[in-house]
Parts: C-alpha cells; structure tokens; sequence
C-alpha cells in the first residue's frame, strides 16, 4: 500500500508532539517546526494517538512520517495502522520507515478535483541537518 507523507524525522533525531505542536532534537538543540504547510484545520494540532508515545526516536537508517491531515491520518503516530491498536505500543518500531521504502516527491494535488494544484517545494526556515 503506497501512502503520500510528508518525512518529519530523519536518522537519529527525535520528533516530540507536545501541545499540538512537533519540535525536533538533534545533538542536543530542540526547533520547533513552523510548519507553515498545514493548513488553519491542522496547524498547531497536532496530537499524538497515545497518551505515553508523543516522543519518537528515530533509529539509524529510519524515517518518522506524518500526513498533512493531522486529525485522521494513518502515519508513523499510528504505526501507518487504518485503526488504534495496541500493536503499535508494543511494537514502536513500527512508526518508522526505511528510506528504500520513500519513493519520491508529490508534485500535484490531484483529488478532489476542485483543490487540483501544483504542490512547490517548502523552504523550510532552519534545518537541524545543516547544524
């Protein structure tokens, strides 16, 4: 099954959703994404599926992802599972992804037809990588 996510977590950071916001951690400094591509329905609502899984580790080699629809989608917060489990809490490891698994960028929203759209690249403020 192919899902459209966008990457959040890259090797070895730590994504941690906290009062519906995502921050970052890597080698000790935390940014707070601005996540400016979400729209006013999602923005600044992030919430995680959990009540004890709103810190993720992301192993070596791994990716975290979460969709753009932060109140319904099936993401590394859910273990990409369609419905709550606790399969997901006892196998965290599950809300990670192997970048051979990442297949590429979406360039069109297509569906529904009436937001049919070019997505262009975000730029994103500060980046963690470059630190």
């Amino acid at each position: 099954m192919d899902f459209i996510k966008r990457v959040i977590g890259l090797p070895n950071e730590t994504v941690t959703i906290k009062d519906g916001e995502v921050y970052i951690t890597k080698d000790g400094n935390t940014v707070k994404l601005e996540e400016n591509y979400l729209n006013d329905k999602n923005k600044g609502k992030t919430q995680t599926f959990f009540a004890d899984m709103n810190t993720f580790n992301v192993p070596e080699d791994k990716y975290f992802l979460m969709g753009d629809n932060r109140m319904a989608s099936t993401d590394g917060r859910s273990c990409f599972a369609a419905s709550i489990s606790p399969d997901c809490k006892n196998n965290p490891e599950k809300a990670f992804v192997e970048k051979s698994l990442i297949r590429g960028k979406a360039a069109l929203v297509w569906w529904p037809v009436k937001s049919f759209r070019v997505i262009h690249p975000y730029e994103y403020s500060e980046s963690l990588a470059e630190k």
